[in-house]
């Protein structure tokens, strides 16, 4: 009965600490030169891999994740599986 239970482990986190983080946002055709926001941080600015362990990930709902914190504010936050998913539509 134990072996058809997901357990779940804690999920896998690689943190890396930045000093910058630039980003541009436009609409389709934006036919103007892109303005970038720049954020520079000595403290509390980092990138974040989280993949979440499991013995059977195909049974739970976590996904694999990009985030960008300016701690304590998520900057981005990327669902990485189904940015995936989405490059193998459009291959």
């Amino acid at each position: 009965m134990e072996s058809q239970m997901l357990q779940l482990l804690p999920p896998t986190r690689v943190t890396m600490a930045l000093t910058k983080f630039s980003a541009a946002t436009t609409s389709n055709g934006y036919p103007g030169p892109i303005p970038w926001t720049h954020i520079i941080s000595e403290n509390g600015l980092f990138a974040m891999f989280e993949i979440p362990s499991s013995q059977n990930m195909s049974q739970t709902s976590e996904s694999a994740r990009f985030k960008i914190i300016n701690d304590p504010e998520v900057l981005e936050d990327i669902n990485l599986d189904a940015l995936g998913e989405e490059a193998k539509q459009a291959a």
